[in-house]
């Protein structure tokens, strides 16, 4: 399963958000930029494309709002996205495998807690194309 990454700072927590279950993170302590969950894949295709996405929110609007992003270990699979909404939105990206074994992130760019950086995360996804 998805584990989680230093920047969550042991704070992912499993709940239900808008209907759905899923990880979410309240930043309440420093807030770190960084990987909030990460899953090491196996038997990857070198040379194969890969869609990787997810769907994401903030969920009480709290300013400031979430950056997160979604990347590898050999590099970025979607722009960074600013989650405004209190609902569901995904984000999705293609990558190439580099290695049968690679390493899958969700990436939060905004060093802030206490106030807003409020997030969730479900419906992780990896699909050949």
């Amino acid at each position: 399963g998805w584990l989680d990454g230093a920047a969550s700072q042991g704070e992912n927590r499993y709940t239900t958000v808008f209907g759905k279950s899923c990880s979410a993170n309240g930043t309440a302590s420093s807030g770190t930029a960084g990987i909030i969950l990460y899953k090491d894949v196996t038997g990857l295709e070198v040379g194969r494309s890969y869609r990787f996405s997810m769907l994401g929110c903030t969920y009480n609007g709290a300013a400031p709002l979430p950056q997160l992003s979604l990347m590898t270990n050999a590099g970025a699979v979607t722009p960074v996205t600013t989650f405004s909404a209190m609902a569901w939105r995904k984000i999705e990206g293609t990558f190439v495998a580099t290695g049968s074994s690679m390493q899958l992130r969700v990436m939060s760019w905004l060093a802030s807690g206490a106030n807003g950086n409020d997030f969730a995360m479900t419906d992780l996804l990896v699909e050949d194309l």
